[in-house]
């Protein structure tokens, strides 16, 4: 930052008489100073008073414009500028060029975006930052599914409703159910099958209400994919949603096709987690009558609040 020095000098003639003055004759202007505002809330800088000419030093006709020096603090001028420096558009609950944020209207930021684990955020009030009183680092994470997530008590074993067309349900264990051209289950001894017909359209789920408290969740789930029906022939497809909104799609084109092996899938959920009851589904729905196409799911997580 530049400062400007105040040099006042004073130019003494020689033989000059004792109380003689040195004004010319006029008082001088007195520098000049700027106006100060009172609205700004940008940082206290050092005072600019006197940042004008300096006493003596100008020329004595007419008045210079007021505030030919800078305001104190270095805020915006009081010419149109909001308060704080806020662009003019803030305060309409439209977020505009210029702005981090305005009222409700965040750009899809949340506290776990800012690194809290749960709460509500909020916009600043000059629509430059975030309020982040209202988030908190209280959360404790616990699955949700507290009730056979795994689906380790067999078919019908309680904590989803269960539904297959061919089967009654698609809960495998591999005496019952074989291997399906991948590995079984992804731990314990049973698992969630969808397809494993080649005779007739089949249409599997398995679905389950769970209230998710307020603040942040993830789903996850192991996922496996080692057989598919040509895509030429039929269209299968796998969908994982919650209330109709679907977080993951896959179908038998996929390159995971044929890929034995479980992977984790995890998606965030937090817009669902406002403390109200919601329902998770996983449909499988295949049409195949030459290769059978296997989705397999294990390990079921949605991740909440405690």
């Amino acid at each position: 930052m530049k400062h400007r020095s105040l040099v006042l000098v004073f130019f003494l003639a020689a033989g000059c008489a004792q109380g003689d003055s040195l004004d010319g004759g006029g008082d001088p202007p007195d520098g000049g100073s700027g106006p100060n505002p009172d609205g700004g809330n940008g940082h206290q800088g050092g005072s600019a008073q006197g940042a004008g000419a300096p006493q003596g030093a100008g020329p004595q006709g007419g008045d210079g414009p007021v505030g030919a020096g800078p305001s104190n603090g270095g805020g915006p001028s009081t010419g149109g500028s909001n308060e704080g420096g806020a662009p003019p558009s803030c305060g309409d609950g439209v977020l505009n060029g210029g702005e981090t944020c305005d009222g409700s209207q965040l750009g899809g930021e949340t506290c776990a975006s800012q690194g809290f684990d749960t709460g509500t955020l909020g916009c600043n009030a000059n629509c430059l930052g975030f309020n982040t009183a209202g988030c908190s680092n209280t959360c404790t994470l616990v699955n949700l599914l507290t009730l056979n997530p795994g689906f380790e008590n067999g078919p019908n074993g309680g904590g989803w409703s269960e539904t297959s067309t061919s089967f009654g349900s698609p809960v495998c264990d591999t005496a019952s159910c074989g291997m399906g051209g991948g590995t079984g289950p992804f731990a314990g001894t049973y698992w969630a099958w969808f397809g494993g017909t080649n005779t007739a359209l089949e249409t599997a789920t398995v679905a389950r209400s769970v209230v998710i408290p307020t603040g942040m969740a993830t789903l996850s789930f192991q996922f496996d994919l080692p057989n598919c029906e040509d895509p030429g022939i039929s269209t299968d497809t796998f969908t994982a949603k919650i209330d109709g909104t679907t977080l993951f799609s896959i179908d038998n084109s996929s390159a995971e096709c044929g890929a034995v092996g479980y992977q984790l899938k995890t998606f965030d959920a937090s817009a669902f987690a406002n403390g109200a009851s919601h329902t998770l589904t996983f449909t499988g729905i295949t049409d195949d009558f030459v290769e059978t196409t296997n989705f397999f799911i294990d390990d079921v997580q949605l991740m909440g609040c405690q």
